[in-house]
């Protein structure tokens, strides 16, 4: 986000559960939230595969069942957009997603 934004802000470790869709058990970790403005949002359309491929990859990577994306804020002539996307772990088992 860095690299595409100009920059980003982690805040601090929260606690997050889930419960693991395939064991049924439940799980407790620590989890933060990453805020990033879009200072160039051309340059964050032209990259965006990037930070869907790096979801993909963190998902697999620390066994999640979901990851979720949010985008928000205010867009010129259209008022609050709010979107949130959550990515299911099927997804991050085809790597070309």
């Amino acid at each position: 986000m860095t690299e595409i934004n100009g920059g980003c802000t982690k805040l601090p470790p929260a606690k997050g559960a889930w419960i693991n869709s395939t064991t049924g058990s439940y799980v407790v970790e620590d989890t933060v939230v990453i805020y990033s403005y879009l200072l160039r949002p051309e340059l964050f359309e032209q990259r965006f595969e990037e930070l869907v491929e790096f979801l993909h990859t963190f998902g697999r990577e620390t066994q999640q069942d979901a990851v979720m994306a949010e985008f928000s804020g205010w867009v010129d002539g259209e008022g609050y957009v709010n979107e949130a996307f959550f990515i299911p772990s099927a997804s991050f088992a085809d790597p070309s997603l």
